[in-house]
């Protein structure tokens, strides 16, 4: 389930937002799974707004945005990262310039209900 509200003005440059992270299943990640994160947050980005998503991807310049990597009960072991079912994760995103706030904007009403990486 999404819960989001969101009263920013056009002109906002920075917005954080927090997703609660529940696994159907226990999982275990590679501790470079936030390489994940960031690609599936990129693909929503290009999926939306492809000449952003370009912006992203071509600008020398730093990113306006950023990704936290998750946090809640993460076990370590055998070189890999154990998160647990149906427990909860959170994972920060945040947005740098009105650009970006602008797309979270339009993004937020249809977000995806899973998160789903490779």
């Amino acid at each position: 389930m999404v819960k989001a509200v969101w009263n920013w003005s056009e002109d906002t440059e920075l917005v954080s937002l927090v997703f609660t992270v529940t696994p159907t299943k226990d999982i275990a990640l590679p501790p470079s799974y936030t390489k994940g994160l960031h690609a599936w947050f990129l693909h929503q980005v290009q999926k939306k707004d492809p000449e952003l998503s370009k912006y992203f991807h071509d600008g020398q310049s730093e990113k306006p945005f950023t990704l936290s990597r998750l946090f809640g009960e993460i076990a370590e072991g055998d070189n890999q990262l154990l998160l647990f079912k149906e427990k909860s994760y959170h994972w920060y995103i945040s947005a740098l310039s009105p650009k970006v706030v602008g797309w979270f904007r339009r993004w937020l009403p249809k977000l995806p209900k899973s998160i789903i990486f490779l």
